[in-house]
């Protein structure tokens, strides 16, 4: 699989990070990154998948798998292209929340999409896990007006929802 990467742009001098992580990769390996004043953040992508272009990528839990199928349904008849790296229903071993979360939020991180959608049983856990990728602003929604909001006002970059809250009429 993917891996999120980052290439860090240094100036001539030696500088102190003043942000420094290692994130967890699926399979057990890890990755660090560090940030400073002087640090730029590029991203070795291809071309972005947008929303203009009709294209997002998803991702739930066993708890959000069934909200997840129907709002991908009615995209899919509305002509998006959904890319789904979460549970599929029936799978038998699942992965948890936290995994997927980061899973979609590394494909938002490295540029590869613009926009996403998360879903677990409350949709707090994977939102969390999400917007600890670099560039992401995860927002737990369980309005339409609150969604609207988060996209519009504060420029979220991945909608997470709960499939214990949030019936799949008001997902769709």
């Amino acid at each position: 699989g993917k891996r999120l990467t980052a290439i860090l742009l240094q100036s001539d001098k030696p500088i102190s990070p003043l942000f420094r992580c290692r994130i967890p990769l699926p399979g057990g390996e890890q990755t660090e990154l560090s940030f400073s004043k002087n640090n730029i953040l590029r991203k070795e992508t291809p071309i972005m998948k947008t929303v203009a272009d009709k294209k997002l990528v998803v991702g739930a839990d066993f708890a959000g798998v069934a909200l997840k199928d129907a709002v991908v349904a009615h995209l899919e008849r509305h002509g998006w292209e959904v890319e789904d790296i979460g549970v599929k229903a029936g799978d038998p071993n699942p992965e948890m929340f936290h995994r997927i979360g980061f899973a979609v939020g590394a494909k938002i991180s490295e540029g590869e999409y613009e926009k996403g959608i998360v879903f677990c049983g409350t949709g707090m856990g994977i939102h969390i896990a999400a917007g600890k990728c670099p560039g992401v602003q995860a927002a737990c929604c369980e309005s339409l007006m609150a969604a609207r909001r988060a996209t519009t006002g504060n420029n979220c970059n991945i909608l997470s929802m709960g499939g214990m809250y949030v019936a799949p009429q008001l997902g769709i």
